[in-house]
């Protein structure tokens, strides 16, 4: 679907872009608190979160056979 499907000015796209990254940004800064903070290795993190990646792409595969 295009942006002018969706109604969507280039000054709004922008807008959500910025805060798409600047919540990223975020994220990065929070897990490298934590990591500092020994909450959680980076090992852990890791590990954690190629599991809700794999557990997210698994839903996807799911979602698309259904479609079918």
């Amino acid at each position: 679907m295009t942006n002018e499907e969706q109604n969507v000015t280039e000054e709004e796209l922008l807008t959500v872009e910025e805060m798409v990254y600047g919540a990223h940004d975020k994220v990065d800064a929070l897990i490298e608190l934590l990591i500092e903070k020994n909450v959680f290795t980076e090992e852990e993190y890791a590990e954690k979160l190629q599991q809700i990646l794999a557990e997210y792409d698994d839903g996807e595969e799911a979602d698309e056979e259904d479609s079918e």
